[in-house]
């Protein structure tokens, strides 16, 4: 008996898509790419049911599901001649290869760039005498800005009869830009023009930093500056003096030349000592001034950075007072860091009675010689271990010693640049607030910007982000699309234990660090149980700023068998608050509180699903709601929250950078059967109807289904305040009885409008899931069981146990998070 050979069919453009079939023995499934101009671009899976009118083109299918269908790039109407060509590389030695398909050139096509203060360009056209010679440029609303009348060659190249084109940007409107010839957009269209700076950095000295700069498009329109210090803009501003010199130096009538002068003060930052790079550039565009980047290292006057506890003079011992605030300071083999913290907290807390516990973790360096000559100028307590310890219990034991109200937790890499200790305890006379922690810079060549060495922001607090299959805290950074508060303080749901102060008797309340954690996670946990427990607020006072030597805490002489250690603190922060960090995402997400997570909710709207956009932005302002097309790029789903798909002929198998969270719904006002037949319909995590098609609409799909209204477009599946459920169910086994079961459990959840999805019993979940069920028949199990392991409750079915229902798994669900925080 021959075998069937694969087969490829040939390819159709239909209704703006690219379509055709491919069948290989034994595989119900088949992945297919697509080239375009002989670059790999897309792939997609067979399945799609092809519309009669294709096959009249192609040819019928062997069977229904081998169809398949492309989103023609978006490249493809840009007026060039193009190839397209599917294959199925992994089919034969050599892959299988469709005809290749040849998209033919327009009458006119062409490109554009800017050049200096010009949109230069050229059209080429397909013949000598063109029936329309006319660019034509305008707005995002199609209002016409510019048409110029464009003139061929009398010679033809390789792509056509070419017409060049330049258009001096001052003629144009600031704003996006249409460009068009022939009714073809041309390469490069909508073009935005680039902010031309002309202008140079004239003084950089202690007194000033001064030169000038205007807008090389129109010098009469205003321009924005920033001044950056080590490759962070610290001001953004506007030239603001006359400067009539430049007229005759740039051969400008005196009328073309607006205000462009500038003179600013120097900040304070630039007089620590230590070297800066001082740079002034566009504030839209980056460009440097002529001679705009500077490197300076000044000092106040009459004051040296350096401390002096390496002086050998005597020095009498002080009588120190009682301790507002004792200081817990870890160290190992920290000599490198520590005197220079030291020194800068002699030379800036001077306001608050402080005493410094420092707890040596077995240091085979000089710190501890260090630390005895210091003794005699602070109020410091040396604890030396014969063993390196985590951070926990010496934190933890240092607490215990701390004589003083509050505990500042600190890591022996800080340096101080101000007297902050005032501000962070005033704000713990609230006693609504329970942390204070401050802004951290990462050191002088911790981190290279632009080439060069800059002082980044470390540290504005904690929040939330995606992470494998749950939420990982990260210190949050400059956000000002977010609301970032960079200069002011803002409540945040952690600060990192690098600097962290709190009243002793509430880190008492609740236990201190978790000893299960090994530096690193132990700070944002002990937050969070505070903030739940105590009811109180964790703050960032970002108007208070340290400099950070990141990372040498935890990374000075660690062995192999500690950075192991390192390893699983990950593990365990999802056992411990794992799952409770999930609903808090999600409900900060929904609700755009920018608390928890920073994130603008996402949605993406494809097909028919368009006409959600205007209820959608009306319902929630705070989310960004995009329209993916065909002819954009359409698979690519990169930092979406939402999919909501109206066409059945997306296929949601082969999304490109998908979050494994991605939220994805049907939105279904039609062709119900066609919907149902979708090889993928069972993996929408939802289904949504217009509220008039509600009941025929669940009655032919054999599914809940979500009313979509005016006021609630997408009904209650995005309720910031109801629990998150997602199910993810596993078999221990893959024999037909077990399948059968999770496939019978599937579909019972589904009947719940539950989000759920099967897994293979060796895999790990697709998405992010709250509830595993793992479906066993062993003889062990004969009952259901429920626990928590890394940020998922578990629960055990026995084959011979009944179906959970959705209301016991959230109600089992929110037992698990509410009771996150009812021990230390």
């Amino acid at each position: 008996m021959t075998k069937t050979a694969p087969k490829l069919s040939t390819l159709a453009i239909q209704h703006g898509m690219l379509w055709g079939w491919a069948s290989v023995p034994d595989k119900p499934l088949v992945d297919v790419h697509l080239y375009f101009d002989g670059r790999h671009v897309a792939s997609e899976f067979s399945g799609q049911l092809l519309p009669a009118s294709v096959q009249r083109l192609i040819g019928k299918p062997p069977h229904t599901t081998a169809g398949f269908c492309f989103a023609l790039p978006a490249a493809t109407s840009d007026g060039f001649e193009h190839t397209l060509q599917v294959a199925l590389p992994n089919v034969n030695d050599d892959g299988l290869y469709s005809q290749m398909l040849t998209l033919p050139a327009g009458e006119a096509r062409g490109e554009i760039r800017q050049q200096w203060r010009l949109l230069v360009g050229t059209v080429w056209f397909a013949s000598e005498a063109p029936r329309q010679r006319s660019l034509r440029i305008a707005d995002s609303r199609g209002r016409l800005l510019h048409t110029k009348l464009l003139k061929p060659s009398v010679t033809p190249e390789a792509k056509g009869y070419p017409a060049t084109f330049s258009i001096p940007l001052a003629e144009l409107p600031a704003g996006e830009l249409h460009i068009s010839c022939a009714g073809q957009p041309l390469r490069g269209s909508p073009y935005t023009p680039i902010e031309f700076v002309v202008g140079a950095l004239e003084t950089c000295t202690t007194e000033a930093i001064s030169g000038w700069a205007f807008n090389g498009t129109d010098p009469l329109k205003p321009i924005e500056l920033a001044l950056r210090i080590d490759g962070k803009v610290v001001q953004w501003f506007r030239p603001n003096m006359l400067r009539t010199d430049l007229s005759k130096e740039l051969q400008l009538p005196d009328e073309a030349m607006g205000i462009a002068g500038f003179h600013l003060p120097p900040p304070a930052i630039l007089f620590d000592g230590f070297p800066h790079w001082v740079e002034v550039v566009g504030a839209a565009s980056g460009y440097l001034l002529s001679d705009g980047q500077r490197q300076v290292r000044w000092s106040y006057a009459g004051e040296k950075l350096s401390a002096l506890a390496s002086s050998k003079a005597s020095i009498t011992k002080q009588n120190f007072p009682a301790p507002k605030v004792s200081v817990v300071v870890l160290n190992r083999n920290g000599a490198r860091v520590l005197e220079a913290m030291l020194a800068s907290w002699e030379r800036y807390n001077r306001s608050v009675p402080a005493e410094l516990i420092i707890i040596d973790h077995a240091s085979t360096d000089s710190s501890l010689v260090l630390l005895k000559r210091w003794r005699q100028r602070l109020d410091l307590k040396i604890v030396p271990l014969k063993q390196n310890d985590s951070f926990s219990d010496s934190s933890n034991r240092g607490a215990r010693m701390a004589r003083g109200e509050y505990v500042l937790f600190m890591n022996n890499d800080i340096q101080w640049l101000q007297d902050a200790l005032p501000r962070m305890l005033e704000s713990l006379q609230d006693p609504s607030v329970g942390i204070v922690g401050m802004k951290l810079l990462k050191v002088v060549g911790e981190s290279s910007v632009g080439g060069q060495h800059a002082s980044e922001v470390q540290h504005l607090g904690v929040r939330f982000t995606l992470n494998d299959q749950g939420y990982w805290p990260y210190e949050v950074k400059p956000d000002f699309a977010n609301g970032e508060e960079e200069y002011s303080p803002q409540t945040v749901p952690a600060v990192t234990g690098a600097a962290l102060l709190c009243r002793k008797v509430d880190f008492d309340a609740v236990g201190g660090f978790h000893t299960d954690y090994f530096y690193g996670f132990e700070d944002v946990e002990l937050c969070i149980r505070l903030a739940e427990r105590l009811n109180k607020k964790v703050i960032c006072r970002n108007d208070c700023v340290a400099l950070h030597h990141h990372g040498h805490t935890r990374l000075s002489g660690r062995e192999r068998s500690i950075f192991d250690r390192l390893m699983r603190n990950s593990s365990v922060l999802e056992s411990h608050i794992g799952l409770w960090i999930k609903q808090a995402y999600w409900r900060s997400l929904l609700s755009g509180d920018g608390f928890h997570t920073n994130e603008r909710l996402r949605i993406a709207l494809i097909g028919n699903a368009d006409s959600l956009a205007t209820s959608l932005l009306q319902a929630l302002p705070h989310a960004d709601i995009l329209l993916l097309t065909s002819a954009n790029d359409w698979k690519r789903v990169d930092n979406l929250h939402v999919l909501i798909v109206g066409d059945p002929r997306y296929d949601i198998r082969s999304l490109q950078h998908a979050r494994v969270d991605l939220f994805i719904l049907a939105w279904v006002k039609d062709a119900a059967a066609e919907w149902k037949a979708l090889p993928w319909w069972s993996e929408f995590a939802g289904v949504l109807v217009p509220s008039a098609s509600a009941t025929r609409l669940q009655k032919a799909l054999q599914r809940p289904v979500q009313t979509s209204t005016p006021e609630m477009p997408l009904g209650p599946l995005l309720d910031p305040d109801a629990t998150r459920l997602r199910v993810v169910i596993r078999a221990e086994s893959t024999d037909s009885d077990m399948q059968k079961r999770a496939l019978l459990l599937r579909n019972h959840l589904h009947s719940e409008a539950v989000p759920c999805w099967l897994q293979n019993s060796d895999g790990l979940p697709i998405r992010v899931a709250d509830v595993c069920v793992t479906l066993t028949r062993k003889a062990s199990k004969r009952a259901i069981e429920t626990r928590v392991v890394t940020g998922m409750l578990q629960v055990t079915l026995p084959l011979t146990a009944s179906l959970p229902s959705a209301v016991w798994l959230k109600t089992e669900l929110e037992k698990q998070v509410g009771s996150t925080f009812q021990s230390p």
